[in-house]
């Protein structure tokens, strides 16, 4: 048997101050018993090293120093058997090194304990050379590190030039409970990186759960701070743009107008929505919430119209699936049918497995 031309996998960057292990194939032949790598700059084609290694295993451990950060290399691999004999030179492949990049959350809260129920984490990324981040994810998990929310792949394009950073709303934390977050991000030229798992515990300051602005008194500098729980969330309208009733209200009559939320809002262990509408389309959708890690666990709200000793009157019906795959349905209470200029409010709410759906006509 003779020996067979070996194909080098692909290499990602690598830090050139660190040794590093380049790994090959060989379909067939002789036992490989050595190995040789000719490692060339790419811009001159000037061989930098050359070396053989001898070792059954199909790898070649290129030394610490050998090469320099900032610069793009081929290399090519010739292998040996125990008689000596040698296989012809694989084919050229290119690869990059660059210093080790920095990815990491910087804006982690003191401790790593959350003080209420959502967090806008932030992701940094920088890196010596300029090589840039190609995608990252955003991973949350629970205290046994089951997923419960991700961001998915996230795509950075031209914001991926470092230094450069990332944010992420997560909502729905839990009061006196253990989390773990983590980002992995891959760099332009094939880099994994990983924050690992860092460990966060929440402590909910009962006073601001239930308060949309918080005021502090500051009497010793003369000053006061108020704190607002509101956040601003953009949404995406069809039709674009949306169209506005007295510049108050979003018309959302025509069957196929809708705004979507594709982050802050979802489903969670405990949370609650909060919905004022007027006028709504009987047996219509009045809005679906999705899982984001599981889109298949959802709740969706239906207005419906019923006749009580000839009085109309209107609720809510809430038909969810949730995380096992079971279906279920839950009713608001009823409230007489009010004028299309009234506002209604819906209340939903899910604690401990159990939900509440409350139905009721805003006063003026």
């Amino acid at each position: 048997m003779a020996l067979q031309k070996p194909i080098v996998n692909a290499i990602a960057a690598f830090d050139a101050s660190s040794a590093h292990t380049i790994s090959f194939v060989v379909n067939g032949g002789d036992q490989v018993t050595a190995n040789r790598a000719i490692i060339k700059l790419g811009s001159t084609n000037e061989v930098l090293y050359d070396d053989t290694q001898t070792t059954f295993a199909l790898q070649h451990t290129i030394p610490a120093n050998t090469l320099t950060n900032g610069n793009y290399y081929t290399i090519q691999i010739q292998t040996f058997n125990y008689l000596d004999d040698s296989s012809i030179l694989s084919a050229p492949i290119t690869f990059y090194c660059y210093s080790t990049p920095t990815f990491e959350f910087n804006n982690l809260p003191t401790n790593n304990v959350l003080k209420n129920a959502s967090y806008n984490f932030e992701l940094s990324y920088n890196q010596t050379e300029g090589e840039a981040l190609s995608s990252y994810i955003i991973n949350v998990y629970n205290s046994s590190q089951l997923l419960i929310w991700t961001s998915d792949t996230v795509y950075v394009g031209a914001n991926g030039v470092p230094p450069t950073t990332f944010k992420a709303m997560v909502s729905g934390f839990e009061d006196s409970s253990f989390y773990y977050i983590r980002a992995v991000a891959q760099t332009t030229q094939f880099t994994e990186l990983d924050t690992g798992y860092i460990l966060l515990t929440t402590a909910f300051d009962a006073k601001s759960i239930y308060t949309q602005l918080l005021v502090t008194n500051n009497s010793c500098d003369g000053y006061v701070t108020i704190t607002s729980n509101v956040m601003s969330l953009d949404g995406t309208t069809n039709p674009t743009p949306p169209v506005y009733i007295n510049n108050e209200e979003l018309d959302l009559t025509d069957p196929d107008s809708y705004v979507t939320w594709d982050n802050s809002f979802g489903i969670y262990g405990v949370y609650t929505a909060r919905v004022w509408l007027r006028n709504p389309t009987i047996d219509s959708i009045i809005m679906t919430i999705y899982n984001a890690s599981n889109p298949n666990e959802n709740i969706t709200l239906y207005v419906r119209e019923t006749t009580i000793s000839n009085v109309e009157y209107i609720y809510v019906e809430a038909y969810y699936v949730d995380s096992n795959g079971l279906l279920g349905y839950i009713y608001s209470n009823n409230i007489a049918k009010p004028a299309s200029t009234d506002q209604i409010f819906i209340w939903l709410q899910k604690r401990d497995g159990m939900y509440d759906l409350i139905l009721a006509e805003v006063e003026e």
